[in-house]
This record gives C-alpha cells, sequence and structure tokens, in this order.
C-alpha cells in the first residue's frame, strides 16, 4: 500500500509584501515550522519514493527542508504546475496517478 503526505507550504512572507505570490519565501518562523515538522515525520516513516512540489519559491523552499530531513536527494523534486493556486482535487489526483 502506497502512503502520501500532503504537505502545505509553512509560513511564507506577507501578500501586503509587494511580491508577487509566486515569489513570497518562507519568514523564519515558516523554515522552523517545517524543520519541525519534517524531522518528526522522518523519525516516524521512511523516506518518500517521490516528493512534489510546485513552483512558488515557499514551496520549493519547504519541499527542500522535508527533502533534508529524509536524505531525498533535493534534485529529484519534481516541480508540477498542477500544485499551485487554485488546482481542483481532480487535477490533483489525476496528476498523482500518473506519477
Amino acid at each position: 500500500m502506497k502512503r502520501i503526505f500532503i504537505v502545505r507550504h509553512a509560513t511564507a512572507q506577507d501578500r501586503g509584501e509587494g511580491l508577487p505570490d509566486f515569489e513570497r519565501s518562507l519568514v523564519k518562523k515558516g523554515e522552523k515550522e517545517a524543520r519541525v515538522i519534517s524531522r518528526h515525520l522522518a523519525q516516524r516513516y521512511a523516506a518518500p519514493d517521490l516528493m512534489i512540489s510546485s513552483f512558488a519559491n515557499r514551496a520549493i523552499e519547504t519541499a527542500h527542508l522535508f527533502a533534508k530531513a529524509f536524505g531525498y536527494p533535493p534534485q529529484k523534486i519534481l516541480l508540477r504546475d498542477t500544485f499551485y493556486g487554485t488546482a481542483s482535487l481532480e487535477a490533483l489526483a489525476g496528476e498523482i496517478v500518473r506519477l
């Protein structure tokens, strides 16, 4: 049986800071949140066979912190447009099934 973890990015810069949404990065609090949660999961579960992220800065930064905790090569993280914004559940599920 496959196990899927869906992780939303950690706390990022506020939308009001003048950056396009796609370019917002994690704040220090978000970096800490991602490290804590990823370490917690890495202590309980084996490294994933696959990690997928959207192209948004904050999502990639979160994925890299999770990759580090699991010992997963960050260059193997797949980046997909489908995982950004308002993609439907059907679109996300379809993307996962195709992989």
